[in-house]
């Protein structure tokens, strides 16, 4: 199979970065794009429990994913209720 058998990558839905300091790379992101971030939250209730911040350019989705606030300690006691129930 060669490259041209594969088709043609169009673009990207999204593209998810992980970042140590959620704060300070939306901040430069926002700088960067001259935009503020489209949405942001935290993903409690999976797996990953993830604070995270997403900003839609024109032909993709960039989004910035940080351990959630707490530490590794707050990501355990935020997951237990979903794993205890085996959701």
């Amino acid at each position: 199979m060669t490259s041209q058998d594969a088709g043609t990558i169009l673009g990207l839905d999204h593209l998810t970065l992980a970042v140590r300091d959620l704060a300070a790379a939306t901040a430069a992101y926002e700088t960067i794009f001259t935009q503020s971030a489209a949405r942001s939250g935290t993903e409690a209730g999976t797996a990953e429990c993830l604070d995270w911040a997403a900003f839609a350019l024109d032909n993709t989705t960039l989004v910035l994913v940080a351990e959630a606030a707490g530490g590794a300690a707050a990501m355990v006691s935020r997951c237990r209720p979903r794993a205890a129930s085996g959701a």
